[in-house]
């Protein structure tokens, strides 16, 4: 599994990168072989109002024959936006995954043929 972090915060740096990879590789370590890349965007959003600014954590990941999931959190604290979108991207993919197993696992019995008793 490939994560791309890309940071458009007004003040980036190695720490915040690290902990998202860190963060990304244990919420999502029990999807590492379904899923082939993950993207995880930081921007500002709410800066044109002139109070603080709320930070959106964007992450898309590519889980080859399940598709594509996108998903979004906003928060003041960038910390809570990383595990809120995670959190978010983890449910999709329980839900998913839970979906193809039950389409998978239906068990077809065959009718039982009744015996016909006769009595004489």
């Amino acid at each position: 599994m490939q994560v791309n972090v890309h940071d458009n915060l007004a003040v980036a740096n190695s720490r915040r990168e690290r902990f998202i990879r860190d963060r990304a590789d244990e919420c999502l370590a029990r999807f590492s072989p379904r899923l082939h890349q993950v993207s995880i965007s930081l921007s500002e959003v709410g800066h044109h109002r002139g109070d603080n600014p709320d930070v959106c954590c964007r992450v898309s990941a590519s889980a080859g024959s399940l598709g594509d999931f996108a998903v979004t959190a906003e928060s003041g604290i960038v910390h809570q936006a990383i595990a809120e979108s995670l959190k978010s991207l983890t449910r999709a993919l329980d839900r998913k995954i839970g979906k193809r197993r039950s389409r998978r696992n239906v068990k077809f019995e065959m009718p039982v043929e009744e015996e016909v008793i006769e009595m004489a």
